[in-house]
């Protein structure tokens, strides 16, 4: 299978984009994460957040065969997590204009975030309803990742832990035993030496 050439992930804001953006630059594209404007995605291969859901239809057209990327997440720790980032942002006009474009509010309003989710949801699994080789809904925050991610790309895995970045006692357990499969490798390593010699 040929590695797909842009790749967008078109989640909403608090969904795990920001772990896909760096995933997706791990795997060798160049990435940028909720860019502004349309103008800003020229020289990249991939690009995550709310902006690229709302250009979903250009993008498709203008960049034929890419593939799509939909990040979900439990309601509950959605809303949550949405409620918590608007309340500590500081967000520019542009910024406003996209929030009041996606959720039809500029502040957090539950019922309306909520509504919104269901229809990008529902218009999305629309759009690609005859093309599922084209469109992968993954759930990072639920720990999903490389393993669903690489084979919809036509990408290996690599050897890279998949970064998790906003999941803190997650990532800091799978460093943990990351370190510990490096100390066992490296500890059999010297022990086949030893024997050798």
């Amino acid at each position: 299978m040929e590695a797909a050439k842009y790749v967008w992930g078109i989640g909403l804001s608090r969904t795990g984009t920001t772990s896909l953006a760096q995933a997706l630059g791990i795997l060798g594209y160049k990435t940028i994460h909720y860019p502004l404007y349309f103008e800003e995605l020229k020289g990249f291969r991939a690009a995550t957040d709310i902006t690229i859901l709302l250009w979903l239809e250009t993008l498709d057209k203008k960049y034929p065969g890419s593939k799509f990327v939909w990040t979900e997440r439990e309601l509950n720790s959605w809303l949550k997590s949405c409620e918590k980032h608007l309340a500590d942002s500081q967000p520019t006009a542009r910024m406003l204009e996209i929030r009041q474009q996606c959720y039809g509010c500029t502040n957090f309003d539950e019922k309306l975030y909520l509504q919104a989710y269901h229809q990008h949801l529902a218009q999305v699994e629309e759009y690609f309803h005859d093309r599922p080789q084209d469109f992968l809904k993954i759930d990072l925050i639920a720990g999903q990742g490389w393993e669903l991610l690489c084979p919809f790309l036509g990408k290996p895995i690599p050897k890279k832990l998949f970064p998790h970045l906003h999941n803190t006692a997650r990532n800091k357990f799978l460093v943990l035993i990351d370190s510990m499969i490096e100390s066992i490798k490296s500890l059999l390593a010297s022990v086949k030496a030893r024997i050798r010699n």
